[in-house]
């Protein structure tokens, strides 16, 4: 039996909604942070600038870590909802139905991978987010050394935030190792059970020789 944290995903639509509104969102906090980090590291910021700002990169970064759990609450509901042994059905479509293209089924499968598929450039992003932190923090270390100025409470939030996204980076990653699970799949062929008929409009079809009126669809 597969450990909860092998199990592939499934979602519902709310779910994949979910999903995509949390990965905008973290991503929107990253702009932010980008643009408080580079306020930061401005030459000439009055006492209280520098108070702003350093305010609002601790509030990201408190926001993006509740994004964080809040996504990986939908990714541990997404695992409990999908089974575990999946039945794949093999049947025959008539000629008519094999033209028109109808194949039943379902998307599941692939709606669970578009709502989790990886960006490239975000992956980027992040890293050259914490490059960035790196920067800035040692820039506003080298600054407070000269001017004798205690700042522990940037230390403080930017330690915070760069946490929040270390934590990003690899959630991201490891849902994208979590993609290749491998699951019981049973096949069963109608074949097996004599049932010479269309999958699709169920009507019986006409075999003629070795070579039937017939595709065979998965």
């Amino acid at each position: 039996m597969l450990r909860t944290n092998q199990r592939p995903f499934y979602f519902t639509d709310t779910q994949v909604q979910q999903l995509k509104r949390t990965n905008d969102t973290v991503r929107k906090l990253n702009r932010i942070a980008r643009g408080e980090l580079r306020r930061i590291g401005q030459l000439g910021l009055t006492p209280r600038q520098h108070r702003e700002a350093t305010e609002s990169l601790g509030m990201v970064a408190t926001r993006m870590t509740s994004a964080l759990r809040f996504r990986q609450e939908i990714l541990t509901a997404g695992r409990q909802q999908q089974p575990l042994r999946i039945v794949v059905r093999v049947g025959m479509l008539c000629h008519h139905c094999s033209e028109r293209g109808q194949l039943p089924g379902h998307d599941d499968d692939e709606t669970a991978r578009e709502a989790l598929k990886q960006d490239p450039a975000h992956q980027a992003e992040m890293t050259s987010l914490l490059e960035l932190t790196s920067r800035i923090e040692e820039l506003v270390s080298t600054r407070s050394t000269l001017r004798g100025a205690p700042l522990n409470t940037f230390f403080r939030q930017v330690s915070r935030f760069k946490l929040a996204v270390l934590k990003q980076q690899r959630d991201f990653q490891a849902t994208a190792l979590g993609q290749t699970t491998e699951i019981e799949i049973e096949v069963q062929d109608e074949d097996q059970i004599g049932l010479d008929i269309c999958d699709e409009c169920h009507k019986p079809m006409e075999i003629e020789g070795t070579t039937g009126d017939y595709e065979r669809q998965v």
